[in-house]
């Protein structure tokens, strides 16, 4: 997922996108993004997170995730998490789920 303001601002913005993220989304299998793009492009939110991003719980996020995968039947979910320092300095990091390890 790699949602993009600019792309959908005239033709419905973000309700937009998550209408037509969430139409297509039952036909993946393997779903990348990080969590902006899970709030953006389907809708999930994580709990705690500020406007800046600065801070993800770890437990927060991946409870956004089980969300996602109960939702959805994705096999496989990769995200890249991060925790911004500045514009320029992140700490990064990530999490693979396979749905057979959540059943």
């Amino acid at each position: 997922m790699n949602y993009r303001d600019s792309l959908w601002k005239a033709i419905g913005g973000k309700q937009r996108a998550q209408e037509v993220n969430r139409l297509l989304a039952p036909l993946v299998d393997v779903m990348l993004g990080n969590e902006e793009d899970f709030s953006a492009a389907l809708g999930f939110e994580v709990s705690g997170l500020d406007e800046h991003i600065s801070n993800i719980e770890a437990e927060a996020f991946k409870k956004m995730i089980e969300s996602v995968v109960k939702e959805f039947s994705f096999q496989v979910v990769a995200t890249t998490p991060r925790k911004a320092k500045t514009a320029t300095w992140n700490d990064w990091g990530g999490d693979l789920l396979q749905r057979w390890l959540l059943l």
